[in-house]
């Protein structure tokens, strides 16, 4: 299982840099969800209800120093960043799971797409605006 699950946590080379650009959040998702959708089976166990609970950490704490290795900031920016970075993966990761959870109920367009929305506002603004509605 751990050789599995080992070979399941991306390289470097498998996470795209980091780069903010004005109208896109800095976190690459559709890249990320690509990449995560090529094992996906592996990933629905994993992550499942079913599957190893310590799994979606060292999915993120994977991610998370790839993506620390390519920041230059000072230390008080760098906390900043490790929290930035640790919510927005624990979403990313939570939005998987629940997504292979349910085989794939929407689309992965879609699912980029929600993704994105969240990201460009807050998902509590998300959730208000689609309630008022």
């Amino acid at each position: 299982m751990e050789q599995i699950e080992k070979s399941l946590l991306p390289s470097l080379e498998d996470i795209p840099p980091i780069a903010p650009c004005k109208n896109e959040p800095p976190m690459p998702i559709d890249s990320l969800i690509k990449l995560y959708s090529k094992s996906s089976k592996y990933y629905a166990v994993l992550l499942g209800d079913k599957g190893d609970p310590a799994f979606a950490g060292k999915m993120k704490n994977e991610i998370k120093s790839k993506l620390m290795e390519q920041v230059q900031a000072d230390s008080k920016e760098m906390i900043e960043i490790d929290y930035t970075l640790e919510y927005m993966l624990s979403a990313m990761i939570g939005i998987l799971t629940y997504w292979f959870k349910n085989n794939g109920n929407i689309s992965q367009e879609d699912l980029v797409a929600l993704m994105y929305r969240f990201t460009n506002r807050s998902s509590l603004q998300s959730l208000a605006e689609k309630l008022l509605h």
